[in-house]
């Protein structure tokens, strides 16, 4: 009993001190700092689909259903990946809270201020398609992240169906199918325990 009591009061004084160590290490700790960087990521990977606000001490991230899963899951992989994506941009995630708003849903269309204009729709019709893929890189988004990762492990669940490109860039082993020795490979790379996937 006394060590769980150890122990419980160690994670409190360890919780109660990250903001300071993170400003120690010259991370954004100012919740207006982390909701700009928090922004980035949304405008990102998933555009139109969240809204940051800012209190005087945390970041609150407004979510709405953009997948299959429900809100639970959504928000644990949003905030798995936001985490990974503010500690890479030397960020404090600690002040980041998720919200599930189910007021709005994906079928909802933006805002009128939201909407392409006609030359930004003309210039991304004329951009020809990228026919290579990088090994790795299933999102398209030019980076290896933890966004990759989860969809490797939606895909092994059956629960997402990948092109073509998307399948040649999961299979970073090279044996021509998709397993968990990907997963593992794309996981070892995030974690840097490789340096390369190739």
């Amino acid at each position: 009993m006394k060590k769980a009591i150890a122990v419980m009061t160690g994670l409190s004084v360890i919780m109660s001190v990250t903001p300071a160590v993170y400003a120690d290490f010259g991370f954004a700790t100012e919740p207006e700092e982390v909701a700009v960087i928090v922004q980035a990521y949304i405008d990102d990977k998933i555009p139109g689909k969240a809204k940051v606000e800012t209190t005087d001490t945390e970041v609150i991230v407004r979510f709405y259903k953009t997948s299959f899963l429900n809100p639970t899951q959504q928000g644990n992989i949003l905030m798995e990946n936001l985490r990974s994506y503010l500690l890479s941009n030397d960020a404090d995630y600690s002040i980041v809270r998720l919200v599930y708003d189910e007021s709005v849903t994906e079928d909802e269309k933006p805002a009128e201020d939201e909407k392409p204009s006609e030359e930004e729709k003309t210039s991304e019709e004329e951009k020809p398609a990228d026919p290579a893929y990088v090994s790795g890189d299933i999102d398209g988004s030019g980076t290896i992240d933890v966004t990759d990762l989860t969809e490797v492990s939606l895909a092994l669940l059956g629960d997402r169906d990948l092109t073509d490109e998307q399948q040649k860039a999961a299979d970073v082993d090279g044996d021509g199918s998709l397993s968990l020795a990907d997963l593992a490979k794309i996981r070892q790379y995030l974690s840097k325990k490789i340096d390369s996937l190739d």
